[in-house]
């Protein structure tokens, strides 16, 4: 009986600790403690989101100049290597000769799409996507033809995907070419 009394003694003492605790609780919220430490661990996550956000920011930009930098580099070669440029008129017939060497490597081409072209310097740029089928060996045996039948076209990026099954020993492809050629008199051309 003895043991009972103190355990429904501790027992009340817990329940008054819980309820001391819970009112300290109750009165620092009241107070005013809990929401400095929101603000707080929201300022910090505000000064992450921001960290991180001018990390990308000096990626981008890094990036941006990277670019710049090539296509000046890129266009310096192409005024010191005396290459003669199309006209920019004559876009069907670099995207006929385009699917005639992707022909004459083993590729077989799906589709030669030009984007709006850009003025740069003295010159205009039509990105070229092209897609199509053909194996590993195709493709880089057109990659290797590429610049030296058409010294005018850069490859700005190309993928390749292998193929499944049956097709495995070819699979797809897509390049961007960057097709540079002379302004036409008669062209407008934005940004020229």
């Amino acid at each position: 009986m003895n043991d009972d009394r103190q355990s429904s003694g501790w027992a009340r003492e817990d329940t008054v600790g819980l309820a001391g605790l819970a009112a300290i609780i109750a009165a620092t919220a009241v107070i005013g403690v809990g929401p400095p430490i929101m603000q707080l661990l929201n300022r910090e996550s505000v000064r992450r989101s921001i960290e991180q956000t001018s990390a990308l920011t000096r990626e981008a930009v890094s990036a941006n100049e990277r670019v710049r930098r090539d296509q000046a580099a890129i266009e310096l070669r192409l005024e010191e290597s005396r290459v003669t440029l199309l006209p920019a008129s004559r876009l069907n017939h670099r995207v006929m000769e385009l699917v005639e060497l992707g022909s004459e490597s083993g590729l077989t081409v799906s589709r030669v799409v030009p984007a709006a072209p850009r003025a740069v310097r003295q010159s205009i740029v039509t990105r070229l996507t092209m897609t199509g089928e053909g194996g590993y060996s195709s493709v880089a045996e057109f990659l290797g033809l590429l610049h030296g039948r058409f010294p005018d076209l850069v490859v700005h990026g190309f993928s390749t995907q292998a193929g499944r099954g049956e097709h495995a020993d070819s699979g797809t492809f897509l390049f961007d070419l960057d097709w540079y050629a002379a302004p036409d008199e008669s062209a407008a051309v934005p940004g020229g």
